[in-house]
């Protein structure tokens, strides 16, 4: 369903003009409704459109697709800075209405709970500058936790992202206009946030929707993850549980499919703030401390919550018993729950 506005993806990266020290190279499985259905690799030079290869219809929802991709672009275009930007629908973690990279003919995916995602970066010897993700509800705590180790930076947005997703044209010279990663990675998400604001360059008619995005500091993950861990091991008694569940049962953010995720920042912000427990408050705001320093940028937009502090990366924390007990299995294959 995204195969239209892949063409006119593509039509804005040629807008761009690419200089001539920096090779833009795109795999698209267009689909099965196109004009020409089948999966190709393109090079954008200037503003020209070449055609490196014919792939034939190929799986998508295979992540060994992914891998070889990447292993192929190293070996071929080998640069002193890379970056990954996937784009296709996504869900984070979970596999249900939507899903992660689908192929509409095989109707595979490349599951994240079954480590696929990871084993398409580790199986490539993926070591990125940046990895972005043009898909919706991909920044969140448990999909870094998988592949926080193959890329500098993250960036994502931990909601959904409108069909015409990144502003290509406008987010690419940012990659030979500045030489500090840090700030082609803000860059790229401010571009994008700007962009889908009200009469932004790909919301002219001003509609008011919640947008976010945000950049993680890979380095920074590991003290993230061992702060949440401290909490999650804290020894909560019957009354602490009663009250993290009336608090999470109040909050306004709730993300993807099932409305299972909530904000980090807001979670950790709303459990300090009222929880009667001081040790609880206490590590909750080492955790909001880390949140401030694994995040190099984070931009929230909605105008229901206009005053709520958001942005960084959701965190599964479902409202509903059912909910847990019918995802858990696969929620606990993951890097993040074995973690902390």
């Amino acid at each position: 369903s995204l195969s239209s506005a892949a063409v006119e993806d593509i039509a804005e990266m040629q807008e761009a003009d690419i200089p001539g020290n920096v090779n833009l190279i795109i795999q698209v499985d267009f689909g099965p409704f196109n004009e020409n259905p089948d999966a190709r690799r393109f090079k954008i030079e200037g503003k020209n459109l070449k055609t490196i290869k014919a792939l034939g219809e190929i799986d998508s929802g295979d992540y060994t697709e992914l891998s070889d991709f990447i292993s192929w672009g190293k070996e071929k275009y080998p640069a002193e800075k890379t970056a990954l930007i996937i784009w296709s629908h996504g869900n984070g973690w979970m596999a249900g209405y939507n899903k992660f990279c689908p192929d509409t003919q095989t109707g595979n995916f490349i599951n994240i709970t079954e480590g696929e995602l990871s084993s398409a970066l580790r199986d490539a010897n993926a070591d990125f500058d940046i990895l972005a993700f043009d898909a919706c509800n991909m920044l969140s705590i448990e999909v870094a936790a998988e592949i926080y180790e193959y890329s500098d930076f993250i960036l994502g947005s931990e909601r959904g992202v409108p069909e015409d997703g990144f502003p290509y044209n406008e987010i690419l010279p940012h990659f030979w206009n500045h030489s500090d990663t840090v700030i082609i990675s803000n860059e790229i998400i401010d571009s994008y946030v700007n962009s889908h604001m009200p009469f932004g360059s790909q919301n002219p008619y001003g509609d008011d929707y919640a947008v976010s995005g945000a950049v993680l500091r890979s380095a920074e993950f590991y003290n993230l993850r061992t702060k949440i861990s401290a909490f999650s091991n804290y020894g909560f008694t019957a009354s602490d549980i009663a009250e993290i569940a009336e608090i999470r049962n109040n909050m306004k953010l709730e993300f993807n499919d099932l409305h299972a995720d909530v904000d980090l920042e807001n979670l950790f912000f709303e459990i300090g703030e009222n929880i009667s427990n001081i040790e609880i408050s206490a590590l909750c705001q080492e955790i909001l401390d880390q949140i401030e320093s694994s995040f190099s940028v984070q931009y929230f937009h909605d105008g229901q919550h206009p005053n709520i502090s958001a942005g960084a990366a959701s965190i599964w924390f479902p409202e509903n018993p059912d909910t847990y007990k019918y995802l858990s299995p696969d929620y606990n294959n993951l890097s993040f729950p074995n973690t902390t």
